[in-house]
């Protein structure tokens, strides 16, 4: 029996949620992406969050962040869940995390994702106004 190898990875991600409950830390997400080749482009990067109840292709928040200069990438970017995001996520309902884009083509795809079944800001409450 053979075992796939896989790719070797192209970037360095990090998703992390930013623990309180207070307005700069509530539904927040710290997110870091850089090539691992100094030479290598990000191209049409892409930030998700989704809940475990949506369709394949829903979200509850999204930014498209684009093309970086060759080399560079994003130490300490800050993306927010939505306060349905936050709704859900109270509600015992997972939320996923996705870092999407391409490597240098745009068929150098890569994907990063995480996903949180706990509670990650318990106490703090939103409204639909942020």
């Amino acid at each position: 029996m053979t075992t796939p190898t896989q790719n070797a990875p192209i970037v360095n991600v990090t998703i992390t949620p930013v623990p309180g409950t207070g307005q700069t830390q509530l539904g927040m997400f710290m997110i870091s992406v850089t090539p691992i080749n100094p030479a290598d482009q990000i191209l049409n990067l892409q930030l998700i969050v989704s809940t475990g109840t949506q369709p394949q292709g829903d979200f509850v928040a999204f930014t498209f962040v684009g093309n970086l200069p060759a080399g560079a990438g994003l130490s300490s970017m800050i993306l927010y869940a939505s306060c349905n995001g936050i709704t859900a996520n109270q509600a015992g309902v997972p939320l996923t995390v996705m870092v999407v884009g391409a490597i240098t083509t745009i068929q150098n795809v890569f994907s990063s994702t995480q996903t949180y079944a706990q509670n990650l800001w318990p106490g703090g409450t939103c409204n639909n106004g942020m």
